[in-house]
């Protein structure tokens, strides 16, 4: 990784540790931004939402990303949630 996550990065990253999300949750540069430093991964599953049909795109958590989350964590933390 290049350049540290973006708070908003990590609480996706924390989101994603709870369970996949459709990657249309989240800001378009969040989901490049994970997908990216290989901390997320997309795969296509049924749409959760009822007025639309078919299958979308939904990001869930790598194993590097369950690797750095508590260190992204306590830098969010250290750096005061800027």
């Amino acid at each position: 990784m290049s350049r540290p996550l973006s708070v908003h990065a990590i609480t996706a990253l924390a989101q994603l540790a709870a369970g996949s999300v459709p990657a249309r949750e989240f800001n378009p540069g969040v989901c490049n931004q994970l997908l990216g430093a290989g901390l997320a991964e997309m795969f296509e599953a049924p749409t959760p939402y009822p007025t639309r049909k078919g299958m979308i795109g939904f990001l869930r958590i790598t194993a590097q990303g369950h690797q750095i989350l508590p260190d992204a964590t306590a830098a969010l933390i250290t750096r005061g949630m800027r």
